[in-house]
């Protein structure tokens, strides 16, 4: 589905670009002609007529100098280029509603292949949309609070504090990010003052042996001898300040030697016309090999990386969206039978969704309120509710819950359901 909104999505860029290359240039000489006549045959005499009568003012004898007048020439010239220029804008708009089909179709194909109504795909829905009852306000603080640690998380501390401001979050002071470092950081980073922030890193307390560490040194390396080719010198200066520079790519040559040849032979080739914002696309080196190292997107994914470092967040959202998005179309594929069946009444997924890097959490017995180990691990019971290993055999000596002593082990009730419990069909659990 994705593939065709793509398509549609490319068809219209190109159509607008066709359109703009077609009209750009004849559009800005008609305005540029235009502009000229109203200086040399309007401005420039108004202004003569202004500067005359200053010079003739107090004086007795002075002549009388006549209002600035446009003779039948200059009329009829500028006549001829504003019907030039309305000619040239009734064809953009007749080639612009031309257009108009094939948006249109990007809309047709997105109501046709995407589902408008999401509602009812879980029983349990969770509404912070609507009027302010209690769970309503409940919902709604949490989702604030996660996208207040989502924008801590990506550096936009400033949007950060402006949600927590306008939301009125009650977060704790000792949770209140980002700190000073994270703002310093990333302001630094935003300057382009790359060598600071690679001596904030290796001066503070993040282990450079840390594979994200690490990583982001060697990108912030990387990009800071971008920035020094893209700057505004001789061409023969700033290759030299990078390949100076360079050197300090070495600690990481046994792990990276492909990147870092790949980063040299863009330094040894570098020409002007390689600049992100004026890529070459006609030169095959630029195209072919170099032209990944000078996309701008670059340094937007750094400063993520950098921001995720620094604050150290891990915010859950992007992770919950590709969690959403995987899900949906199974959701939605068996949405009917969840509306009519009660089964699904749980707030778990009625199907399985892949979790990247997927982790499990530690169990903490709900019982004793102890945290699981290798000696005294989870218990799951015939009723399907896990305690602990060692609650279980508090429940099964403790008299008091025993009922019955039967053939087959002993019997108690759950403490969570009014299920039997049989000693014979409880297992141990164990997390991959």
């Amino acid at each position: 589905m994705a593939g065709i909104l793509n398509e549609d999505a490319n068809k219209v860029v190109e159509e607008f670009e066709k359109l703009k290359n077609k009209y750009e240039s004849p559009l800005n000489k008609s305005v540029g002609m235009l502009q000229m006549y109203l200086k040399e045959l309007i401005e420039e005499p108004l202004e003569e007529v202004k500067v005359a009568r200053e010079a003739a003012a107090g004086k007795l004898d002075a002549e009388i100098i006549p209002e600035a007048t446009l003779n039948v020439s200059a009329q009829v010239i500028i006549e001829k280029e504003l019907q030039k220029t309305r000619d040239l804008v009734g064809d953009i708009v007749q080639d612009h509603r031309n257009l108009h089909k094939i948006v249109s179709r990007c809309g047709k194909d997105l109501d046709k292949n995407f589902e408008a109504d999401l509602s009812g795909l879980l029983r349990n829905e969770k509404d912070a949309e609507g009027k302010d009852a209690e769970g309503v306000v409940e919902n709604r603080q949490t989702i604030n609070k996660l996208m207040y640690e989502f924008f801590l998380d990506t550096g936009m501390s400033e949007v950060a504090e402006a949600l927590k401001r306008e939301a009125e979050l009650p977060i704790d002071s000792k949770e209140e990010k980002p700190s000073e470092d994270l703002k310093t950081v990333i302001e630094l980073y935003r300057k382009r003052e790359i060598v600071a922030v690679i001596e904030f890193l290796e001066a503070s307390k993040y282990k450079k042996d840390q594979p994200e560490c690490t990583n982001l040194l060697f990108d912030l390396h990387r990009q800071h001898i971008i920035f020094l080719l893209e700057q505004n010198k001789d061409i023969k200066i700033k290759k030299d300040e990078a390949l100076a520079y360079s050197r300090n790519l070495q600690p990481f040559a046994s792990d990276r030697v492909d990147e870092i040849s790949h980063i040299m032979g863009a330094v040894f080739t570098y020409s002007d016309t390689w600049k992100s914002s004026t890529p070459d696309f006609k030169n095959p080196i630029w195209r072919f090999r170099y032209k990944n190292l000078f996309h701008p997107n670059n340094w937007l994914v750094v400063e993520s990386n950098l921001a995720k470092l620094v604050s150290k967040i891990n915010s859950p959202v992007e992770v919950l969206l590709t969690i959403g998005a995987k899900a949906m179309p199974s959701m939605l594929s068996i949405k009917n039978v969840l509306t009519r069946s009660p089964l699904i009444s749980s707030e778990e997924l009625p199907i399985s969704v892949e979790i990247p890097n997927p982790v499990h959490s530690t169990f903490t017995c709900p019982i004793l309120k102890v945290q699981a180990t290798e000696s005294n691990p989870p218990i799951r019971l015939g009723c399907g509710h896990v305690i602990s290993k060692e609650a279980v055999n508090k429940l099964s000596a403790n008299r008091n819950t025993r009922n019955t002593r039967h053939g087959n082990g002993f019997r108690w009730k759950c403490f969570y359901c009014p299920e039997e419990v049989n000693m014979q069909e409880t297992k141990r659990l164990r997390f991959t």
